[in-house]
């Protein structure tokens, strides 16, 4: 083989297998929106806004806050509370090029090292968040948040894109 070509290839396979949280775990996970009441409740994640209808929701890792919203309540921002995943960053350092930096630049870009919980329930006559994570289960007392322009909210089986 010639050795230009030889040296593409070598070049092509190392940056299709730059990072390693990325690739196994993707850049996105799904999560289930609960809250007491229901009725009437959306959730603001990023731009669009989901009902409560129990299906999950496929979000970025990197949301940080979500918003409940009900008429009779008003709004709150929730934490969402991510899982740091450390082998991945490990692996990054081990395995991706330039010690890890090209790794660790698009992981930690796209915080593919987090790992979502499961399910993040919301008590407004509480006022307080439980994220269902296999690590905590207790609760958040949260501050009501300043109101802000409502969107038409989406059930989540349509599945709207990211």
């Amino acid at each position: 083989m010639i050795p230009a070509v030889r040296s593409f290839l070598f070049a092509l396979g190392t940056a299709l297998m730059t990072s390693c949280a990325a690739m196994f775990t993707g850049t996105k996970g799904e999560v289930r929106f609960l809250a007491t009441p229901a009725e009437g409740t959306t959730v603001l994640v990023g731009d669009k806004t989901y009902s409560i209808d129990e299906v999950p929701v496929e979000i970025k890792k990197g949301t940080k806050n979500v918003v409940f919203s009900n008429p009779a309540y008003g709004e709150y921002v929730v934490p969402v509370n991510r899982d740091f995943n450390g082998g991945f960053l490990l692996m990054d350092i081990l395995f991706t090029p330039g010690y890890g930096l090209v790794g660790i630049l698009i992981d930690g870009g796209t915080s593919a090292w987090f790992k979502l919980p499961s399910t993040i329930e919301f008590d407004f006559a509480a006022e307080v968040a439980r994220p269902s994570t296999d690590k905590d289960s207790s609760g958040t007392k949260l501050a009501k948040a300043t109101p802000e322009e409502v969107a038409k909210a989406i059930p989540a089986t349509a599945k709207a894109g990211p």
